[in-house]
């Protein structure tokens, strides 16, 4: 019950309450591996993972000895996830991955790292060059999922999503591997759920209703974008995002709906519609406050719209979130604070990425000498 309150209180914005539920929970029951790993999400989504630490170190020391370690190491693996730290994220995920319970998540989990999804974009997807060298532990892990998965569609979209990563050649059949998710649910319903008496009567109604389903299914719906985008149908991609931004928000399907939120968003930039793309952003940040991509997008827009000082703020929270790993975030905030007169800021900046992008002499030349010249003038 604690747990369905949180969940509730969170969607309600009531970010407090939804912590305190949680670690009420956690501290009657400590190694509740459901709630430990649902509360990372939270606290992450209001940018408050660090708390974290405590309930994960609290569950190590209770944990007993005759119970799998699984939901331990993949509440683990989930923290270093979203501390964007992936090797060892990989780690536990894979300790967990053998486990009945916690496997099929870890081995989601693992794809969705090795696949790099956060890189897609409204220019067809990324180039690639993350999967070379890894296409076998891929494919091995595609395949174990398959084994195992609860649910099939979950296993087909990723195995779509891989085949558009992987060569840029495979956009049909990446097209190919979303479509069979439909055609397989409406054969399923159209056989099995219906008598042979009532079928010439209501077979109609339910093949719309199978269509519906299809449209409702946000994995499937938000692979076809990509793969629309990937193949440069760039209106026929824009039209399904918009409609998968229609649908009611699900908690089931966050990821998704941020998803959407950013490559729409990222659309509406390119094209200049800049209240529509802030919109988006706003709606990404109010359910994810530690999305980097729509702090990053809203530093663009208030770029655009001649606000340094917003930009700034922006530029700082995805560069932050991001852990200081972005030259070009690193950089717009550099830019961002000069404009604002803001010079031993953008030293402190400067400093970092020099440390951090040694490979990048232009850096030093470009921007740490013009923030000097500023504060001497």
């Amino acid at each position: 019950a604690l747990m369905i309150m949180g969940d509730i209180m969170f969607l309600q914005r009531d970010v407090e309450g939804a912590v305190a539920n949680y670690k009420t929970l956690l501290l009657s029951n400590p190694n509740h591996y459901e709630a430990l790993s649902r509360y990372i999400q939270i606290l992450r989504k209001v940018r408050r993972l660090t708390e974290a630490q405590a309930s994960l170190t609290q569950a190590e020391d209770n944990h007993p000895r005759s119970v799998s370690p699984a939901g331990l190491f993949y509440s683990k693996g989930l923290h270093h996830r979203y501390s964007n730290r992936l090797v060892e994220a990989t780690k536990y995920f894979n300790y967990a991955r053998r486990d009945n319970e916690w496997g099929e998540k870890a081995i989601v989990n693992l794809i969705e790292i090795y696949l790099n999804l956060d890189s897609l974009n409204m220019r067809g997807g990324s180039d690639g060059a993350h999967v070379i060298g890894k296409s076998c532990v891929i494919e091995s892990l595609l395949q174990e999922l398959t084994t195992i998965s609860t649910n099939s569609r979950v296993p087909k979209v990723l195995d779509g999503y891989y085949l558009l990563v992987k060569e840029r050649d495979n956009i049909d059949l990446s097209k190919k591997c979303f479509a069979e998710i439909i055609q397989k649910d409406k054969v399923s319903v159209s056989t099995n759920s219906l008598s042979a008496s009532i079928k010439p009567y209501v077979c109609f109604s339910v093949r719309q209703e199978c269509i519906l389903l299809l449209q409702d299914y946000i994995p499937a719906l938000l692979g076809m974008s990509i793969a629309l985008m990937a193949e440069n149908s760039t209106n026929k991609a824009r039209n399904m995002l918009k409609r998968i931004v229609k649908l009611p928000y699900s908690q089931q399907y966050s990821e998704e709906f941020e998803k959407t939120f950013l490559l729409l968003s990222e659309s509406y930039i390119q094209r200049e519609k800049f209240d529509l793309a802030q919109e988006l952003c706003k709606r990404c940040l109010d359910y994810n406050k530690a999305c980097f991509r729509a702090w990053k997008m809203m530093g663009e827009i208030m770029e655009h719209d001649s606000m340094p000082k917003k930009a700034a703020e922006c530029y700082k929270n995805a560069w932050e979130l991001q852990k200081m790993t972005s030259p070009t975030v690193g950089s717009k905030l550099v830019l961002n604070y000069m404009k604002r007169q803001h010079h031993i800021e953008a030293i402190d900046v400067c400093a970092t990425m020099f440390e951090q992008f040694p490979e990048y002499p232009e850096m030093k030349e470009e921007l740490f000498k013009k923030c000097i010249q500023s504060l001497r003038s």
